[in-house]
């Protein structure tokens, strides 16, 4: 059954991104990095279209902490880009002020 596979894949993902956050807290970044990968893979693969937002937001927090503004500007974009298609305003609120973090740093 086509949905039992995809709600398990959900899972997968929600489980990846849950040790990314784990790994993200303890200051492993290089390995909350992978995870957060293998969580939006898996995402895009089942075309969870909120999921892939919530990583590329996650995987912007990783750039924007290892100070590589633009890699985390392009990440912080897209997952813009499709929160406002959902029009998830808390969202799109949050992610804006990612946003303009990384232009002000940008600047320094």
């Amino acid at each position: 059954d086509i949905n039992r596979t995809i709600g398990e894949r959900m899972g997968e993902a929600s489980d990846l991104s849950n040790m990314g956050r784990i790994h993200h807290d303890t200051g492993n970044l290089d390995k909350a990095f992978e995870f957060y990968n293998q969580a939006l893979d898996i995402s895009e693969q089942i075309d969870d279209r909120l999921a892939q937002a919530n990583e590329l937001h996650n995987i912007g927090n990783i750039f924007m902490e290892k100070g590589e503004l633009d890699h985390a500007f392009e990440c912080y974009s897209d997952a813009l880009g499709i929160y406002k298609r959902f029009g998830t305003k808390r969202h799109e609120k949050m992610i804006s002020q990612k946003i303009e973090e990384v232009r002000i740093k940008m600047r320094e």
